[in-house]
């Protein structure tokens, strides 16, 4: 889960505003040293003399703006993590290609862009590499499922944990086709990882923005 830490652009931008401020003043300096000894007989041009000074204030302005789209941001995730409270022993719906291998069985729930004409699925484990892998010949467009034993391609029993789907394949167009999966439990946790809200359902992992349904939890 490749996400963009709030806390690494605060950084950034605090490290441009104090470069700018170091650039600014010297700026201004050279600039008077400039007026200073300019030759009378050929004064600064006036555009000239403007441009200089909308540059650098156009620089501070996006900083600015920056600085204010940022604290925005954190804010934002604040108010949501805030909100993500409530789904704390809720039955969630998530769109993710994750699932839980829990004794010896995973299910996929997945929509496919279109019929592929000849599909690909693999199932990769936490560090990306492949386990298992096959050519199902029932794949069509829409919803379809996948019930997977926890073996590997060559027969070993796999430990439970969270295993990734990926297909692969292309339509009768040639236009490649798209898997969108979706994951349904309880929601037990929530945290922030690497400045981002996250919610975990059952044992997966997900952004709090990969929420697209929400339902109470069965009381049996």
């Amino acid at each position: 889960m490749a996400v963009t830490s709030v806390q690494q652009a605060t950084s950034t931008i605090n490290s441009g505003v104090g470069a700018l401020a170091s650039n600014y003043e010297t700026f201004l300096s050279l600039l008077t040293t400039q007026l200073k000894n300019q030759d009378p007989l050929s004064p600064l041009d006036n555009n000239q003399f403007t441009q200089q000074l909308t540059s650098m204030t156009g620089v501070q302005q996006q900083l600015l703006t920056n600085q204010l789209l940022t604290q925005m941001i954190s804010q934002n995730q604040a108010d949501l993590g805030g909100g993500a409270i409530n789904l704390i022993g809720k039955l969630v719906t998530v769109a993710t290609n994750d699932a839980a291998l829990t004794n010896g069985a995973a299910t996929w729930s997945f929509d496919l862009s279109a019929t592929p004409k000849d599909a690909a699925v693999e199932i990769l484990n936490e560090r990306g590499q492949t386990v298992w892998a096959g050519k199902p010949t029932d794949l069509s467009e829409g919803t379809n499922e996948l019930d997977w034993n926890g073996k590997a391609s060559n027969g070993q029993q796999l430990p439970d944990g969270v295993y990734t789907l990926k297909v692969t394949g292309k339509d009768a167009n040639n236009n490649a086709v798209t898997a969108s999966g979706t994951v349904t439990g309880l929601a037990s946790r929530i945290q922030t990882l690497d400045g981002q809200t996250v919610l975990t359902v059952g044992k997966v992992k997900v952004p709090l923005t990969a929420v697209t349904g929400v339902e109470t939890a069965p009381t049996s």
